[in-house]
């Protein structure tokens, strides 16, 4: 645009008009309302606070996109509103930000009035206590509640919001019974309990007598836990669906309470190294008979290869995990046997910690034809033999998870599953770390093949 002075006055005015009117064409308050919320839907939190003070439309824009929020998350989780969209550029939230009480509040009164899912861990916040009370005061149609390493002192507020929860996970904390009892007083609507890695002393789960219908209960790694409360809580809670016990404290008697009462179970999660159980203990749980997913974290000095087998045999599963299995070459009869031909339903499988995981294992989940995931997290294996039977077997495998096992390295495995490739109809994506193929393997572009690169951390 040309506003030489030069110019005759009217044709200088002709000029600087013919500008505006382009300018206005151009104006992004041309855009309808729905590329509007599009663009809104990109901006961090901060951003968008600032731009529905511009003018009227784009404060009730702003309000409309509120509306469509519901879960509200503090942590590094890519939600719906997550942590790299309610922390400003320069706040990295895996390095403590720490959010003012104004900023947890100008979050709060926005979208809390739409939020029915709250995550949030401690170490975001400046004051703690305070910006809990204003997040659950603002929520008020909390439904489900997930809070890590919290100290005591936000139990009386939590206490006014148990009420009308679903679902609550309050994990590392060091909770005690009488607070347990605080809590849970007027909750009536629970269905989801997660309470893992409280491992206070005075955490005995007395609280447990307490609650009905309940459907999800997470108790790993709480180890102070009183097997006979637990044995009340199963007898009262008999359309229990979902049991982690992983590293609790329990007893036959509790294992039996788990095979008598719990007749709708269809996910457990058990170890076999509780200090008050033994091998044969195991076998009271053959009469669970709905599973459809279990996972066991096992010791080789324990031999449940008994249990293991009834469980498969009698339970149509769909996934299947086993952790922490220490294999030597001399243990002889206490060596996990998995019967894998019996798992004509199994769609995921996931081993962990598998030293020398061997090629006749590999052979034997080769068999299992519903497979679609397989995932190996920090096993080792010799040949990939193994590997590729279970490729070309398994005909519905479409996932498989190596990015764990950073020990080695596998572009012979790469090159060698390219080359059945073609006698495959499900594409497979494989998940590795970024050094475990060389850089150009990452550049093959094949339809049936994705790699996908896991960074570490």
């Amino acid at each position: 645009m040309d506003r030489s002075p030069s110019l005759p006055l009217r044709k200088r005015f002709k000029t600087i008009t013919e500008g505006v009117e382009e300018i206005e064409k151009e104006s992004i308050m041309k855009l309808n309302d729905d590329c509007l919320l599009i663009i809104f839907s990109h901006m961090t939190l901060w951003n968008l606070i600032v731009v529905e003070k511009v003018c009227m439309r784009f404060e009730s824009l702003a309000k409309t996109f509120y509306r469509s929020q519901h879960i509200l998350d503090f942590q590094a989780k890519n939600l719906q509103i997550s942590a790299e969209r309610l922390f400003p550029p320069w706040a990295n939230p895996c390095q403590n930000p720490e959010l003012k009480l104004q900023q947890v509040t100008d979050i709060a009164q926005r979208l809390g009035p739409y939020v029915h899912t709250l995550r949030a861990s401690f170490s975001v916040f400046a004051d703690i206590s305070n910006s809990v009370h204003i997040l659950l005061t603002n929520c008020v149609k909390l439904q489900s509640l997930y809070l890590d390493a919290f100290s005591a002192d936000v139990v009386p507020v939590l206490a006014k919001t148990f009420a009308n929860l679903k679902v609550v996970r309050l994990r590392h904390y060091e909770l005690m019974d009488y607070t347990m009892v605080k809590l849970l007083h007027g909750a009536k609507q629970l269905e989801t309990l997660n309470f893992a890695d409280n491992k206070s002393f005075g955490f005995k789960g007395q609280f447990l007598t307490m609650l009905r219908n309940i459907q999800d209960l997470n108790l790993s790694e709480c180890d102070s836990i009183n097997p006979n409360f637990l044995i009340q809580f199963f007898r009262r809670n008999k359309g229990l669906k979902s049991l982690n016990i992983i590293g609790c404290s329990m007893n036959g008697a509790c294992l039996d309470a788990i095979a008598t009462k719990l007749r709708n179970l269809q996910c457990l999660k058990i170890s076999n190294n509780y200090k008050k159980t033994k091998p044969t203990d195991f076998h009271m749980l053959e009469n669970v008979s709905h599973l459809k997913h279990l996972k066991i974290s096992t010791y080789h000095y324990v031999n449940i290869n008994y249990y293991l087998m009834k469980m498969i045999e009698r339970n149509k599963l769909e996934s299947l995990e086993v952790e922490y299995i220490m294999i030597r070459r001399n243990q002889g009869q206490n060596s996990i046997s998995i019967p894998f031909r019996y798992c004509s339903t199994l769609k995921v499988l996931k081993l962990s910690a598998w030293i020398d995981l061997e090629d006749k294992v590999l052979e034997q989940i080769s068999l299992v034809q519903t497979l679609e995931e397989l995932r190996l997290d920090y096993c080792s294996w010799s040949t990939n033999e193994g590997i590729m039977k279970v490729i070309r077997n398994c005909r519905s495998l479409r996932l498989l998870d190596i990015n764990k096992c950073r020990s080695r390295v596998f572009n012979d495995l790469i090159t060698a599953i390219l080359s059945i490739l073609p006698s495959r109809i499900t594409p497979l994506k494989i998940l590795m770390g970024k050094g475990q193929i060389d850089e150009s393997m990452w550049e093959i572009k094949n339809p049936k093949l994705i790699l996908i690169c896991i960074e570490r951390g």
